[in-house]
């Protein structure tokens, strides 16, 4: 019997519907997987040899809010990338994270910013947070005039101000004072 021949290039895969075979077979993880997930931005940007060190400070410091399953800490170029990725037992323990440690200064020149992963997905694949810079537009200056005005007294004489109610008052001393 002789063998069929098959050109791949004549068939029309346009023409084909294949939803039922994607609908039946796609994966998805499960609902509120995302959630026990949190990536902390803000940590220090240091050499590969350590990043060990790195690694247990911050998992001392994340597992004071939960069980944590892992913490990964990506490496560039020879150098901690300045983020990690921690995963949590449940949700409630990546919340809690969020909730801690997200402002925390871990020393006087790194303060931790902590997020939900699935809150990083949420902005980015809403469209609120767009990919291409726009350029703020800036308002024209308005001149004031001289705000320390009240300085050039040809007198020399002292001003305050009081306030009281609704009332603002504009004093003006006077009285000549003896040593």
């Amino acid at each position: 019997m002789p063998e069929a021949e098959f050109d791949e290039s004549k068939v029309d895969l346009s023409e084909l519907d294949l939803s039922d075979l994607e609908k039946k077979y796609q994966v998805r993880p499960p609902k509120g997987f995302l959630d026990k997930f949190v990536v902390c931005d803000g940590t220090p940007v240091a050499p590969e040899s350590k990043a060990v060190i790195l690694k247990k400070v911050l998992a001392k410091l994340f597992s004071q809010c939960g069980k944590v399953v892992r913490l990964d800490v990506p490496v560039k170029d020879g150098k901690t990338a300045g983020y990690v990725f921690v995963e949590f037992v449940n949700p409630q323990m990546a919340l809690n994270a969020v909730r801690h440690l997200n402002g925390k200064k871990l020393d006087v020149r790194h303060r931790l910013l902590v997020n939900k992963i699935s809150d990083i997905e949420k902005y980015v694949l809403s469209g609120k947070v767009k990919d291409e810079f726009q350029e703020p537009e800036i308002p024209e200056f308005k001149s004031h005039g001289y705000l320390k005005s009240y300085l050039m007294d040809p007198a020399g004489r002292d001003q305050y101000l009081t306030h009281y109610n609704e009332d603002v008052f504009d004093l003006v001393v006077q009285e000549e004072l003896e040593p």
